[in-house]
This record gives structure tokens, sequence and C-alpha cells, in this order.
């Protein structure tokens, strides 16, 4: 999926806080849920619950850090 980088919008970008979707910048990248989801599922997360941050880098990967603090990176 090609990542849009609205002039506005700096990287990196929050996707999810504290287990909650920021929906207003996925809208931003043009990135949807499912993509999201994919994506998580990479870092072995199955479930919003697991995250504590999930931010999208500017090459258009996605650093998560799952509550307890373990935090994944992948390329």
């Amino acid at each position: 999926m090609h990542i849009q980088k609205p002039a506005t919008n700096v990287f990196p970008s929050e996707l999810i806080v504290d287990s909650n979707i920021v929906e207003k910048n996925l809208k931003e990248f043009g990135l949807t849920k499912e993509w999201l989801f994919q994506e998580l599922e990479k870092h072995g997360v199955y479930s919003l619950h697991e995250v504590f941050y999930a931010e999208l880098q500017e090459d258009g990967s996605l650093l998560v850090d799952k509550k307890g603090n373990s935090r994944e990176y992948h390329h």
C-alpha cells in the first residue's frame, strides 16, 4: 500500500495510543484499519488491548510498543 505524505503531518505519526486507534491520522495517510491490523499481526499483536503505542515511521514501517514495555520495529 502506498502511504500518502500530507504536508500538514510530520513523521513519526501516532496511530495507536493506549489501545485506541487515532483514526484522524489513519485517514491523513490514506490507511485503513485493515492495513493497521495486518501490520500489527506482523508484530504478533492480535488485539488492540496489547498495544500501548504504535506509530507510523517515514519509511512506512510501524513501530509498536506493547503493553509491558516490549518495543518492536519491523521494516
